[in-house]
Parts: C-alpha cells; sequence; structure tokens
C-alpha cells in the first residue's frame, strides 16, 4: 500500500491469475484507491486481452509532492511469449479519474526523430513530474532500436499538460534533431 504525502490517499494493486483452459493463465489487474479513510475503491481494471497481453501487472510508484498524481507502472505481458512492455498510468485525485498517456509517442514528438525509447517511472521530481529513465529500446541481440539516446537519460513528464522533456538537453545525452 502507498500513502500520499498528505495522507490523504492510500493505494494499492492486485492481480489476480485465473486458469483458462487446461495450461493457459489469464490475469485480472485492478488498482484501488482509499480517499480520506474512506474504504478502498476499485477506480482501474485491466482484464486480460490480446491486445494488452494476459498476464498484465500493475504496481504504484509514486505520489507526486502534492498529492495530486499517482504514478502507476502496468506490466503488459503476454504469457509463453517473449512479448512484453511496461506503460505508465495516471491517477488524478481531484478528478479520480485513470489516464494511459502514450509515453514513446510523446518523447518521439519531443526528439522529432523515428526514436525507439525504453523507459521506467522513477517517481516524481518537485514539481510534480514524473520522473523517467529514457534509453534506446533493444532488439534480440541486445542492439539498440534507435540511436536517439546515448545511454540511460532522465526525462520528465507533465501530467497536466502530458508534455515531455529531457532534464538535461545536450549532444551527450539526446540527440535532437536541429530546429
Amino acid at each position: 500500500m502507498l500513502a500520499s504525502p498528505n495522507g490523504k490517499y492510500r493505494a494499492y494493486a492486485e492481480v489476480r491469475a485465473q486458469v483458462i483452459g487446461k495450461e493457459q493463465c489469464a490475469n485480472t489487474s485492478e488498482l484501488f484507491i482509499s480517499a480520506r479513510g474512506q474504504p478502498f475503491k476499485p477506480v482501474f481494471k485491466q482484464p486480460p486481452s490480446d491486445r494488452y497481453g494476459t498476464a498484465g501487472s500493475l504496481g504504484p510508484v509514486a505520489w507526486s509532492p502534492n498529492s495530486q498524481w499517482l504514478s502507476v507502472e502496468r506490466g503488459l505481458w503476454f504469457y509463453d511469449s517473449d512479448a512484453d512492455d511496461i506503460d505508465l498510468l495516471l491517477f488524478d485525485s481531484r478528478s479520480g479519474s485513470v489516464t494511459a498517456p502514450d509515453v514513446n509517442k510523446l518523447i518521439r514528438a519531443a526528439t522529432a526523430r523515428r526514436c525507439a525509447p525504453s523507459y521506467s517511472i522513477v517517481g516524481f521530481d518537485a514539481h510534480n513530474r514524473v520522473r523517467l529513465q529514457v534509453e534506446d529500446d533493444q532488439d534480440d541481440e541486445g542492439a539498440p532500436k534507435s540511436n536517439c539516446f546515448s545511454g540511460t537519460v532522465e526525462w520528465l513528464l507533465d501530467p497536466a499538460l502530458l508534455t515531455v522533456q529531457p532534464v538535461r538537453v545536450n549532444h551527450k545525452n539526446v540527440r535532437a534533431k536541429a530546429q
């Protein structure tokens, strides 16, 4: 369970695996929020699917310093497959809504290049922006699928505006298209 800095919200995720057929499994993942000491209520449910995976997972990562935003890591997996992905869900405590911004698309637009980013969710900065560790995605042999990033670099996502920016833009950590 993860409590917000102001103590008004608590969050946890639950993943239920179910046997389908003789040897297949399917996960249903749910995010639960408790506001102001009230009982927990489900705010997001990810059933198994052909699009998002049969072995999905959810994990609350961090609350923003102002307690408005909860970042959640959503695992998109398939049983018996190498196909997997991680993406970001954002719970907004003011509206009670959950969104799934397309972080990869936002990063590609910000670099103005055909990047193949891979990212992980670190938490929030002091200005309530989601901190991301970004690098080039790799193919099965470990080679980068693009050459947009030199190693792992930090980016920030503004959850209210749904914009991204690298923490430091220079030729060493981001190779952005010249304007």
